[in-house]
């Protein structure tokens, strides 16, 4: 027979799955079980709990080696269903439920031999310590002559179906349940939830499905007897649920039950959860959890110059993470981060005009603005601090709001001195812009009178040496010919002197004489 697994997801139409197949709704991801499951195409159907389903056949299976406790919940098959014609009308008997029963396989390092039983089949689990098989159900027995016993099928675990006779009357008998014998003569006996028989500490504790309900029994086509875990009510019982055939006493016939099941599961590997930075700050340390469990949420990370806006499952940020999601593999979460910006200011101080603040990305460089002009002052560059100490650096990276301040210095002007053809210029003042040149000792040349400095070359305009200078300058010194020396003979100091000397003593002269003349006058008078 061709055997055949089953992911919990998508096997169990068999029975109810409430607080199975749900238990992961909204895992992320959903159905990744390969890491946490094995390679056996297991399904993670719990924080930690693997589940993989056989439905039929005979199939084999290796727990993965990080396994710490392995389980099988074993359904043996339904008993079959008999109608026959006894004369005195049909009579109808219902197949038993099989056994239901959870085993310990923890510590199985080797291959299991899976089989699935069938009805007129056994079937179990065979591992390296033996055999775990699960009972089937009886056939229900009915026969045609009167006074013959009508017996429901017992179940698989030896609850007894209901008996009656031919010619008694009610012609019919349900089959037992794996939990309990029928409760009416027409009835099909309970099934049993599996919560209900595993071990404490089980990982079937707490499931809620129900296997091996007894067949209930039709007559006339109406329902008699009622039925659960899957039992038969019109004939046929629900696949895989190990339940008894229903009787229907519409034909001679018989009706097989259902096949059973065997369902393994096993403990998940743990899995890993890591943070990605994207080169921002530290990682929060990798969590290493249950597959399937919830992780919990880091504290933010921070970084310098950075925001950060939250955990994300994917590196183009598209999917935020929720940590209250269980995870079913090993993943890892991605920080996304904005950038912050820093705004700078220009200072001037008292000259020119600042530029305009620049908000740039943190990390990243300042253009360097145009230099800052103003009259009689020298721009002598920014400065990262109010005391001018710390020359700006517009090729370093910005990673903090401030203000760049302008160094000034007063401007200096050259005033200079233009002597023409005559003497020595004084030497060229470097004035500060806006205060006064000092007066120059006057210049002398010979045979020339120095007449003073004018502002212009035409020696219209004196100067003033009271007056600021605001721009370079040039003043021009004004001559004028020396005096001619006396009786025109001298040319030079020692002649002038010759001369004058000489003219003295003929004026001394021409007084003596004159004086000689007067006295004799006033004598001869």
């Amino acid at each position: 027979m061709r055997s055949a697994t089953l992911r919990t997801t998508t096997a169990l139409a068999v029975a109810t799955t409430a607080g199975v197949s749900t238990l992961l709704v909204g895992a992320s991801p959903a159905s990744a079980a390969s890491e946490a499951c094995g390679p056996n195409d297991g399904t993670l159907i719990a924080p930690g709990v693997c589940e993989l389903t056989f439905t039929a056949g005979t199939s084999s299976f290796t727990a993965p080696a990080d396994t710490t406790k392995l389980e099988a919940l074993l359904v043996g098959a339904g008993g079959t269903a008999t109608s026959v014609n006894s004369g005195w009308g049909y009579a109808v008997a219902g197949g038993g439920g099989g056994e239901v029963k959870v085993v310990d396989l923890s510590g199985e390092t080797g291959a299991l031999t899976v089989t699935v039983p069938e009805p007129g089949t056994t079937g179990g689990v065979m591992h390296g310590a033996g055999n775990d098989t699960v009972a089937n159900g009886a056939d229900g027995a009915a026969v045609g002559s009167p006074g013959s016993p009508i017996t429901g099928g017992a179940s698989g675990n030896g609850n007894a179906g209901a008996a009656t006779t031919v010619g008694s009357g009610a012609q019919y008998a349900g089959g037992a349940g794996a939990g309990a014998s029928p409760a009416t003569q027409a009835d099909g006996g309970a099934g049993v939830a599996v919560g209900a028989i595993a071990p404490t500490g089980s990982l079937f504790a707490g499931d809620t499905r129900c296997f091996g309900g007894g067949g209930a029994v039709v007559i006339s086509g109406v329902l008699v007897g009622t039925a659960s875990c899957g039992g038969g009510v019109l004939d046929a019982p629900t696949a895989n649920s190990g339940g008894g055939s229903g009787a229907n006493d519409s034909t001679t016939s018989t009706f097989l039950g259902a096949s059973g099941v065997v369902i393994l599961r096993w403990t998940a590997a743990d899995i890993a959860l890591g943070f990605n930075m994207g080169g921002h700050g530290t990682a929060p340390a990798t969590q290493v959890i249950t597959a399937g469990g919830a992780p919990s949420t880091p504290a933010a990370p921070t970084a310098p110059g950075y925001i950060f806006d939250g955990w994300y499952t994917d590196s183009s940020f598209a999917t935020p993470a929720d940590f209250s999601l269980p995870l079913t593999e090993s993943t890892t979460f991605f920080a996304k981060w904005t950038i912050t910006q820093v705004t700078v200011t220009f200072d001037v101080g008292a000259h020119g005009t600042a530029p305009a603040a620049q908000t740039v990305d943190y990390g990243t460089v300042l253009l360097e603005p145009a230099d800052p002009a103003e009259v009689g002052q020298v721009f002598d560059g920014w400065f990262t601090d109010a005391a001018l100490t710390a020359p700006a650096d517009f090729s370093a990276p910005v990673t903090a709001s401030g203000t760049l301040y302008a160094k000034w210095s007063t401007a200096k002007v050259a005033v200079t001195f233009d002597v023409g053809a005559h003497g020595t210029a004084p030497a060229t003042q470097a004035v500060d812009y806006g205060t006064r040149a000092a007066a120059p000792s006057a210049p002398t040349a010979v045979g020339y009178v120095f007449e003073g400095w004018f502002s212009d070359a035409a020696l219209t305009i004196p100067a003033d040496f009271s007056a600021p200078v605001t721009q370079p300058t040039t003043l021009y010194a004004k001559w004028s010919a020396a005096p001619a020396a006396v009786g025109g003979l001298a040319s030079s100091g020692a002649e002038v002197r010759a001369g004058l000397f000489a003219g003295g003593a003929v004026l001394l002269a021409g007084l003596g004489l004159a004086g000689a003349v007067g006295a004799r006058r006033r004598r001869s008078a």
